[in-house]
């Protein structure tokens, strides 16, 4: 008598709990119009352009980024970027060496 337990329980790429990295959370208290964006344009670019989710919580005043840990980091740097200067996208800039498109 052939018991074959399939022992199928292989937890390989299962997503690390308390991953650092991976999960961040900004205060935009005021920003959140800049990081939204004309008609959710700049949150919708950041989100494409580094593969993570962003949820807006208004309530709090705060962002939270959720994604890859290399994602969540760039993320963070654009949106730190966009509560400082606003859009950078598309003006001129100091030295902005004309953008290919």
């Amino acid at each position: 008598s052939n018991q074959s337990t399939g022992g199928g329980n292989q937890t390989t790429g299962a997503p690390a709990a308390g991953n650092t990295g991976g999960y961040v959370e900004i205060q935009c208290a005021g920003s959140e119009g800049r990081i939204i964006g004309k008609g959710g344009d700049m949150i919708k670019y950041i989100q494409s352009s580094t593969g993570v989710k962003i949820d807006m919580k208004r309530d709090s005043g705060t962002c939270i980024i959720s994604g890859s840990p290399e994602g969540v980091q760039e993320a963070q740097q654009l949106i730190m970027e966009v509560i400082e200067n606003g859009d950078t996208r598309g003006k001129g800039g100091s030295g902005g060496s004309g953008g290919g498109g």
